[in-house]
């Protein structure tokens, strides 16, 4: 895969961006149709044929399939872009109307954690907990408890458990990515990059499970929600996630400040950075408590505990 990421060229005069690596096959394989399913002045959403990619303005959120452009929202590169509209995408390169990208580097959206300990990853858990009471007056919400019975059901191994359970999150609210999406989509991904990095062995039946489920999971996503939405649960059941989600994970591992980060996902979007902030906690607490339930010295701990 890395030859074919290096040979990508695309035009010459077209805009430099970074790509992310989980698109790599459709930008970097033989031209194929796309068509503008969403249009704003940061981001813009083209479908193709497996999928959906995002094309966002340098001071946009760099989503986990998303092509990150080398100018801002001020300089106005997406203009003029309307839903319907159609283009091409691959050989390195993106073209819709007068929008003209060329991949110049990659990114990687999945965050490679740091080992870390249980005792560090349930104060982080503590203190993000504490944050999000203080920013937005409460630490839960009408889909905590839906997000802890999913929670549960990939602790225990019932993938029937868990595709019952996602059925109040998915779809769940208003928007381009509704809340419930958010939250299963931070709870999927902070499981599959938290529990290597946690407790590899103690986590095995729950990465199994939501390995098992994920797909299906998805598959209902793409049939009772909207396309960004469910294309963004693709990603994160495989671990991949927008840089200021990825920022909170690493937080939650010792490697960066945690309030900062956090403060920059919640500024995302009406309510989507919070949603998704309360989904990576309770994926972050669903490894803690899977690891110390592992440990004969050390209480369980109660996944949905606030």
């Amino acid at each position: 895969m890395m030859d074919a990421l290096e040979r990508v060229t695309g035009p010459a005069n077209a805009t430099p961006g970074a790509a992310s690596s989980a698109i790599a096959p459709v930008l970097a394989g033989p031209p194929q149709p796309v068509r503008v399913l969403a249009a704003f002045p940061a981001a813009v959403y083209l479908e193709h044929a497996t999928g959906l990619l995002a094309v966002v303005a340098a001071d946009g959120v760099q989503h986990p399939n998303a092509v990150v452009l080398s100018v801002g929202v001020a300089a106005r590169p997406l203009a003029g872009l309307h839903v319907g509209q159609e283009g091409t995408v691959g050989d390195g390169a993106i073209g819709v109307g007068q929008l003209q990208v060329t991949v110049a580097r990659w990114f990687d959206p999945s965050p490679h954690l740091r080992a870390t300990s249980p005792p560090l990853i349930a104060g982080k858990i503590a203190d993000a907990r504490a944050h999000l009471m203080a920013r937005t007056g409460s630490d839960s919400h009408d889909l905590a408890v839906p997000a802890d019975a999913v929670a549960e059901a990939l602790r225990s191994g019932d993938m029937d458990g868990v595709l019952t359970a996602v059925r109040d999150l998915v779809g769940a609210g208003p928007g381009l990515t509704p809340a419930g999406d958010d939250v299963l989509a931070g709870l999927f991904a902070a499981v599959v990059t938290l529990s290597p990095a946690v407790a590899p062995e103690a986590t095995t039946t729950l990465t199994r499970t939501l390995a098992l489920t994920g797909g299906a999971v998805v598959d209902r996503a793409r049939h009772v929600t909207t396309a960004v939405s469910a294309e963004l649960l693709h990603h994160a059941v495989r671990g991949e996630v927008a840089d200021l989600a990825a920022a909170v994970l690493h937080a939650f591992t010792g490697r960066r400040p945690l309030t900062p980060a956090l403060d920059a996902l919640l500024a995302v979007g009406a309510t989507s950075g919070r949603d998704l902030a309360h989904g990576l906690i309770t994926g972050a607490a669903l490894v803690l408590a899977t690891a110390e339930a592992g440990d004969p010295d050390r209480p369980a701990t109660t996944v949905g505990a606030r």
